[in-house]
């Protein structure tokens, strides 16, 4: 059997980055005969941080002795005791359905495959990783394949930064990279790549829903809130949608909150549960890019209120497949509930599934022994 390694945001308590690693290493070994590992590489933004212990320290950080006092206070009764069971669920999550190794010994592999999620963003790894290019003094890759890979805001980065993208990305056998920007900037400068599908579409509903465990049903319908950013006039957005539709309110968070939970708040879940949320919701309002995905691979009605940054991708997403009518404003006055047909725009999102399928089995190659 051949073996692979995956390098990508994996040590992350964040539902989008756990299920797109997921998805990529399952598909792969479903798809093409491959053991797939997670190399547990260490980097900022991918790294130790995350740690409850560490993660809290970092969080009430500050220059005054007093606010770092108080926020310390704050965590601990409203927010820490959810953030170490949600970090627990993931982590169990991890063990179960990932095969992660250390990044400590000598490999050599017959696809080393960077991504997906912004592997590429200097701002968030502390600059650009050359494991991230497939370039590492440990892992060995007889092919090395980006897949759905990103910098971000290519237009933010230094003349310096660029350089260093194109001359990097230029050593790689096959470029998969996710925004539409970036494809069309490396091409212009001689790179050639590919337009990729984020991970999380490579698998189905009812994939996904073998790692879903429902222990309890939802006895009343409800609208399903995933705020990755914080944004009080999406929440009020919320309640006259539930007002509208006879439906509650089930609000699922991102971010840190220092503020009292609200009884339809929830802090703790892990990705099951975020899955099962998702998979029981009859509405759904988000502004993540991975609560749009999910939404419209569970088939559900849902609206979109963008995100303060990295829009481009929500955007890409909803033009493609003729749905950018479900964006709408948090202080919108006029909604529109209508029904989304899945049927009608079920040849777009196939079309977008092929190409990046297609662009795995030129790179990956077929089933093997």
């Amino acid at each position: 059997m051949k073996k692979a390694c995956i390098f990508t945001f994996h040590n992350v308590p964040n539902y989008g980055a756990v299920l797109q690693t997921y998805a990529l290493a399952h598909y792969i070994e479903a798809n093409f005969g491959y053991h797939v590992d997670i190399m547990d590489f260490q980097c900022e933004g991918n790294g130790s941080e995350f740690e409850p212990t560490e993660f809290i320290k970092i969080a009430c950080k500050s220059k005054k002795k007093i606010v770092s006092i108080y926020k310390k206070m704050m965590m601990s009764l409203y927010f820490e005791k959810s953030y170490r069971r949600k970090y627990l669920r993931f982590q169990e999550f991890k063990k179960r359905n990932l095969s992660v190794i250390p990044y400590d010994m000598t490999h050599i592999y017959d696809a080393v495959v960077l991504g997906s999620d912004q592997i590429w963003n200097p701002d968030i790894t502390g600059g650009f990783q050359a494991e991230f290019f497939g370039q590492s003094k440990l892992i060995k890759g007889k092919t090395n394949v980006a897949y759905a890979a990103s910098c971000g805001d290519v237009s933010a980065l230094s003349e310096a930064q660029t350089n260093d993208l194109i001359e990097y990305t230029s050593k790689l056998d096959y470029v998969g990279v996710r925004e539409k920007s970036l494809s069309v900037f490396l091409h212009e400068k001689g790179v050639n790549n590919t337009c990729t599908l984020d991970p999380t579409f490579l698998l189905s509903a009812n994939d996904y829903n073998t790692l879903v465990q429902d222990k309890a049903q939802e006895t009343d319908p409800y609208i399903l809130v995933y705020e990755l950013q914080k944004n009080e006039g999406m929440e009020k957005l919320a309640f006259r949608i539930a007002n509208e539709k006879n439906l509650k309110v089930r609000m699922l968070v991102g971010y840190i909150s220092y503020s009292r939970k609200k009884s339809y708040e929830i802090r703790d879940a892990g990705p099951t549960e975020f899955l099962s949320l998702i998979k029981n919701a009859d509405y759904i309002l988000t502004n993540s890019f991975h609560g749009t995905a999910f939404s419209l691979i569970y088939k559900k009605d849902f609206n979109v209120v963008l995100p303060r940054t990295r829009t481009s991708r929500v955007i890409d997403l909803l033009n493609e497949i003729g749905l950018m009518n479900r964006i709408v404003a948090a202080n919108e006055c006029e909604l529109n509930f209508e029904h989304i047909d899945y049927e009608t725009i079920e040849d777009s999102i196939r079309k977008i599934e092929v190409s990046s399928k297609s662009f795995l089995r030129e790179a990956l190659g077929g089933d093997t022994d």
